[in-house]
């Protein structure tokens, strides 16, 4: 896995910001998709909100204080600020990956609302590497999907980052250990979960 990573490191270093041309990534995850269950990823942002987006369009802030980001399980943001992602996938089965935008006119939409154009989307064949600019993620939305169906077709995606954070997992789950803070904060967001749910399943 760190040989991938740094043979996809030197074929993107002209491209990449100087602080992550200083080493090469440091940690790697692994996506698998299967053309038989139509796997997908659903559109979304890694680090960054709407509304943070927003902010930056506006004038409000600026993409340098955005040091916080914003990472959906409650855990600290562990990219290094500043940083490139790199993603290798490859695989029998093409996929199609997309930015989305915002409409002009409603900055704030909901992302089922985002714009895809053709511009802003990539066919993944047999071999691609994506390289993502830090304030991808801050203004665009991201998704990939197989346009077809299949029997055996799969994609993996080698997702690499420069990470600032320690996190260890356990082997025969692959879940990460979390400590009693983490633990709190996801008792919580379950709870918002459930009444949110109970909310919705009311109406």
């Amino acid at each position: 896995m760190y040989t991938l990573g740094v043979a996809v490191w030197r074929a993107a270093y002209e491209f990449l910001t100087d602080l992550s041309r200083a080493c090469p990534p440091t940690g790697c995850q692994l996506l698998l998709y299967y053309s038989l269950f139509q796997s997908a990823i659903g559109r979304h942002r890694d680090n960054y909100t709407s509304q943070q987006m927003v902010a930056v369009i506006n004038g409000e802030r600026r993409i340098s204080q955005l040091l916080e980001g914003s990472h959906h399980g409650g855990d600290a943001n562990s990219q290094v600020t500043g940083s490139n992602v790199l993603i290798w996938t490859e695989g029998p089965a093409d996929m199609q990956f997309c930015l989305s935008f915002p409409p002009r006119d409603d900055l704030g939409a909901n992302r089922d609302e985002y714009v895809i154009h053709p511009t802003f989307c990539v066919a993944l064949g047999a071999g691609t590497l994506l390289i993502f600019s830090p304030v991808d993620d801050l203004f665009f939305c991201h998704e990939a999907f197989f346009l077809r169906d299949g029997v055996g077709g799969y994609r993996l995606a080698f997702v690499f980052r420069w990470l600032s954070q320690e996190r260890n997992f356990y082997c025969c789950t692959n879940t990460m250990k979390l400590s009693a803070e983490l633990e709190q904060k996801e008792a919580e967001l379950k709870r918002k979960r459930a009444a949110k749910s109970k909310r919705q399943w009311w109406k």
